[in-house]
């Protein structure tokens, strides 16, 4: 660092002299750094620097190029990716008229008409075009050339041919001449830049230009000795440890915290843990790292349009256009209504219908003529909005539909109103629209004044939506403190302490590849390798610290296991070796044991002890329910002076009383919930044709059905006059219509199935409802009311004066061992057939209970519970399943005492669920994690 600004201070006198940094941010931090060394040491300087004489190495090779160039304008990286994007059609276009393709191998002419995501990868390609052919015929000659190698030459023959015929050139196709003109040119850091190779001869070759390699400056060879980096065990602790650092440096050491820098390898995954502990201890900070537009909540708008186009407005993408809450909507209720009406219609994606494609809320709307038209009118102006855009001919046109969209839907933004609580996301909101904005007005300028060049785009508001996705914004920083990097961006720049953490063997390694889309079989035929440059990066953070660098890696990395880089040494470090107060470790220490005195306590702690004052007066929480949902309970439970309870509220409860109360007396609904096709109306369907079918047997025997002549007319006629009635919207009701010819083969397939096993049993009852009193004469439980449950059984079929229950199930059934006590005495946790056998015995105390069983549609089964013995290898019979009634009995009345008794605290059951899988989790808040590994309940479970 000291040979840089020792060569910067003796040529600064020279108005020649122009000294060239390898990116933007180091050219403008060493000015900097000079005027403020200059003025602490009140060193001689002169009256004014030119900004001009620092540059960065790009601005040094256009301005070079330029001077030559003098008859041509550059190509902008726009007009090249459109170009890209003619170049692609115009392939399509020949492989549909059978003509031959101007790509084989690049582009495979079976694959042409989907080939538009080429068009990035050949922006990429176009410049780097220029060195392959130099290097290609300094090896070969075209007569040589492989097919792809021809493909090549063909791009490169087509885009020569643009620029000639436009006037323009690329800049990377031109080899600045670096003609002396009396200017001298210090270049620091030259093998830290990726195309160095390729101009490294012509340098070298021209004394005005002075190569200031890291040798030539001082900077310490890695071979001599490998730096050290502290190394932990996972990121938690490297992240502790390095605030612990900064702290220490600041405090201790006296360096300003806009001094420091922190060069991130993997931002993605590092930056927010990184800016939560930085915010945790006070330490301010100022992020250098830019995002793509697209990927801001608010940048998001354009790209959500766009899905909503060309998913032809389904559900889901009108949903998240819709939620988008940092767009300041004008009418967001309606933005509910609408996606509320969608879920209740299943307005789940676009469908055929006689030819022509549906729209999944257009089809809503003309179904049920009962809606309020005003959501009518909302949606087909979003829908209208949103086409207007998409089709748009032009980026005019583009610009036009977003300023129309703007004035229906959005808020106008107002910078005066200070008292709005949302003023910070509107500015950012605000901000993010209006770069989008300015991005398009480049586009337009584009179009306006040079109209492409004559070149077309298939959609301009698609192109429009991929620009702004590569496009990164950063806002200004507005204070000062540690400054945050991208890795390598900031290594040629000068701080008093560099900070690379994550330094781990992936993200510390540095390669450029030269002529990355070649083949390596044809860069090994040309002579073309890439070059390894981690040590370069590493030398210049090290010699760029006025004072230190700090490297530091974890063995758990946030984004998975990992080593230390090679080229460092692994040191093994304490999270806190300075001896530095820790605030928040102090107060861990104090709550543990109040006899560790804290010292002292951040702004940010005394915040939370101030809020957590504001609310130690407030009214503790309990389990005691309030008033009501006491009533709330009692109403659903209690009728007529009696509870009221069924098999499947019972298990509800034994699952998860919270759960219970949440679904069903509460009837909380899942926050999550989305417009989908539903799998329960074919089974509703199922479960109508067959009560219908046996009830047309009702007090008959049961036919086989195969020998019936008409069974096939018979369940086709049922199916189409429940299918016909159903109730349902018209998206499920299109999906049962579809699906009644693969219904109607299952119900015959299952028919012939159970027919020809209870051939000439009678048909007593189907949805057979019956209610009466809970009895049991041993219960402990005294009850101030009755009891009563109630069930609706499927089918009851007699035989002599035996009585069968059935119940169907569309797909699975419930197992043997759930529905009786295990064997070492666990509770079952099915009732349902219990229920069924409780309720027909005391109605028909003279009929015996013969068999009860589950049966499967789909799987043509059935799982008996318990059956009288008439069939070899099964002795469960109905005196053996008494002991589980029982069992259920008095599980049924301790289910009514906590209803009865008002005990609403949640009972201390064994719960049959799985709290990570409950959707109503959130709301209970009754597991939690600690460490990410133990799953911990708060009730003990």
């Amino acid at each position: 660092m000291k040979e840089i600004f020792k060569i910067i201070t003796n040529n600064i006198f020279d108005e020649n002299t122009i000294f060239v940094f390898p990116t933007e941010i180091a050219t403008d931090l060493w000015l900097e750094k000079y005027i403020e060394d200059v003025l602490e040491k009140g060193l001689p300087y002169p009256c004014a620097v030119a900004k001009e004489r620092f540059l960065s190495w790009d601005k040094f090779k256009t301005a070079s190029i330029k001077s030559t160039r003098q008859d041509r304008d550059i190509i902008p990286s726009i007009v090249r990716k459109v170009f890209a994007i003619n170049l692609i059609e115009k392939n399509k276009k020949l492989v549909r008229n059978g003509e031959n393709p101007l790509f084989n191998e690049i582009i495979s002419p079976k694959y042409a008409e989907f080939s538009q995501s080429f068009a990035s990868w050949i922006t990429k390609v176009l410049p780097q075009l220029a060195l392959w052919q130099k290097k290609y015929f300094a090896k070969k000659r075209r007569e040589e050339a492989s097919a792809i190698e021809e493909d090549y030459f063909t791009l490169y023959d087509e885009y020569s041919k643009f620029l000639d015929e436009n006037n323009l050139y690329d800049s990377a196709w031109e080899t600045p001449p670096f003609a002396n003109e009396g200017k001298t040119y210090f270049i620091f850091f030259p093998e830290s830049l990726s195309d160095f190779e390729e101009y490294r001869e012509l340098l070298s070759s021209s004394e005005h230009i002075k190569l200031l390699s890291l040798d030539k400056l001082g900077f310490s060879a890695i071979s001599d000795e490998k730096p050290e980096a502290s190394f932990f065990e996972n990121s938690a602790q490297e992240l502790h440890h390095l605030m612990l650092y900064i702290k220490n440096a600041h405090e201790n050491q006296n360096i300003p915290y806009e001094k420091m820098a922190i060069s991130l390898t993997d931002a993605d995954e590092f930056l927010p843990y990184l800016e939560r502990e930085l915010e945790k201890y006070c330490i301010p900070y100022t992020t250098r790292i830019g995002k793509p537009l697209g990927k801001y909540h608010s940048g998001r708008l354009f790209a959500s349009i766009q899905d909503c186009y060309q998913s032809q407005f389904s559900f889901a993408s009108i949903q998240n256009l819709l939620t988008n809450e940092s767009l300041f909507w004008k009418n967001p209720e309606f933005n509910q209504a609408l996606i509320s009406f969608g879920i209740r219609n299943n307005c789940y994606c676009a469908f055929e219908e006689e030819g022509q494609v549906q729209y999944p809320f257009n089809k809503a709307f003309d179904e049920i003529k009962s809606e309020n038209s005003y959501l009518k009118d909302y949606y087909l102006k979003l829908q209208s909005s949103i086409m207007g855009i998409c089709n748009a001919k032009s980026f005019k046109d583009v610009l036009a539909g977003y300023w129309k969209f703007k004035g229906i839907f959005l808020e106008e933004f107002d910078a005066k109103n200070e008292d709005n609580p949302l003023a910070e996301i509107q500015q950012e909101t605000d901000r993010i629209l209006g770069r989008a904005l300015s991005e398009l007005s480049v586009l337009l300028s584009f179009e306006e004044d040079k109209n492409f060049f004559g070149l077309q785009l298939p959609s301009y508001f698609d192109f429009f939506v991929d620009y702004i996705s590569e496009k990164e914004y950063l806002a200004k920083p507005t204070n000062l403190g540690v400054k945050i990097y991208p890795y390598r961006v900031a290594a040629a720049a000068p701080f008093d302490v560099h900070i690379v953490p994550n330094a781990t063997q992936k993200q510390l390694s540095v390669v450029f590849p030269r002529l990355s889309f070649l083949p390596k079989n044809i860069k090994d035929e040309i002579e073309i390798s890439d070059s390894d440059i981690s040590d370069v990066y590493i030398r210049m953070y090290l010699g760029n610290s006025n004072n230190s660098a700090f490297f530091s890696a974890s063995t758990f990395s946030y984004s998975g296991y990992s080593i230390i880089h090679s080229l460092l040494k692994e040191k093994k470090e304490e999270v806190n070796p300075f001896g530095i107060y820790d605030n928040f470790e102090s107060e861990v220490k104090f709550w543990e044991n109040s006899e560790n005195q804290l010292a002292k306590i951040s702004e940010k702690q005394k915040a939370s002890f101030e809020n957590w004052k504001k609310t130690a007066g407030a009214e503790k929480s309990s389990l005691s329910f309030n008033v009501e949902t006491e009533k709330l309970v009692e109403d659903y439970f209690i009728k007529d002076g009696k509870i009221t309870i069924s098999a499947s509220s019972m298990q509800s409860f034994y699952d998860c009383p919270r759960s219970m109360l949440f679904s069903r007396v509460l009837g909380i609904y899942d926050e999550n919930e989305e417009a989908k096709l539903s799998s329960l109306d074919t089974g509703n369907v199922l479960h109508k044709v067959l009560e219908l079918y046996f009830g047309s047997c009702k007090g008959k025997e049961i036919a086989n059905f195969d020998s019936l002549e008409n069974g096939f007319e018979i369940v086709s006629d049922l199916l189409e006059k429940v299918v016909g009635e159903y109730n349902s919207n018209f998206i499920n009701k299109t999906i049962l219509d579809s699906q009644k010819s693969e219904i109607q083969k299952q119900l015959i397939k299952f028919l012939s199935w159970f027919t020809g096993k209870y051939e000439g049993y009678r048909v007593f009852a189907t949805e057979y409802a019956l209610s009466d009193v809970l009895e049991l004469e041993e219960s402990e439980i005294s009850l101030p009311m009755e009891v009563w449950i109630n069930g609706r059984i499927d089918l009851v079929l007699a035989q002599e004066e035996e009585l069968t229950i059935i119940d169907y199930k569309t797909r699975t059934v419930p197992s043997i061992s759930g529905c009786r006590i295990g064997k070492n005495g666990e509770n079952p946790s099915n009732f349902q057939l219990a229920f069924y056998t409780y309720l027909l015995e005391k109605k028909f105390e003279k009929v015996k209970m013969d068999k009860a069983a589950f049966v499967s549609i789909k799987n043509c089964s059935e799982t008996v519970i318990y059956q009288e013995l008439k069939q070899p290898r099964f002795d469960y019979k109905r005196d053996d399943f008494q002991e589980t009634l029982e069992r259920i009995i008095e599980m049924g009345f301790t289910f009514a005492s906590w209803i009865s008794e008002k005990k609403y605290e949640i009972p201390s059951v064994p719960f049959n669920v799985d709290c990570n899988s409950c959707r109503y989790k959130t709301s209970c808040r009754g597991l939690y994690s600690v460490s990410g590994k133990d799953k911990i309940s708060g009730d003990e479970r």
